[in-house]
């Protein structure tokens, strides 16, 4: 049987590569490198909507003033995909759901953060001007 191997990289060369023979486990005991608890199912869509949607927030809160309807649709399209690819790995599919899911259905029924609206600083006076009275 012998000691586990792993392989890794040479930081020189791309070619060669070095073997390095792991410890055994010990008995009782995993070998190293190798995770002690199984892996867990990922979060449910709400769970993780729950989890982005303040981040999200704070992004667009931060960002909306000034000249960026560019960047927010950017990062508006960037979330919907990463959602729909998380739903569409959740039931085993492929590609991403565009026809399955709903714009308007992932916003309403999942509670997306949908306030991408850029804000304009509007200008008022500093000091509302004096009114004077003339006592004649």
């Amino acid at each position: 049987m012998g000691a586990p191997r792993r392989r890794v990289a040479s930081p020189s060369s791309r070619l060669c590569r070095l073997t390095f023979l792991m410890p055994p486990a010990l008995p009782g005991e995993q070998s190293p490198g190798v995770d002690k608890e199984p892996r867990s199912n990922s979060l449910s869509a709400r769970a993780l909507i729950e989890k982005i949607n303040p981040i999200l927030r704070g992004w667009v809160n931060y960002f909306s003033l000034g000249h960026s309807s560019r960047c927010l649709s950017f990062i508006r399209n960037w979330v919907e995909q990463k959602i729909r690819r998380h739903l569409a790995r959740a039931q085993l599919r492929r590609g991403f759901g565009w026809k399955r899911w709903s714009r308007r259905w992932m916003y309403e029924a999942l509670g997306l953060f949908d306030d991408y609206s850029v804000r304009y600083l509007v200008s008022s006076p500093k000091v509302a001007p004096a009114e004077r009275s003339h006592n004649s």
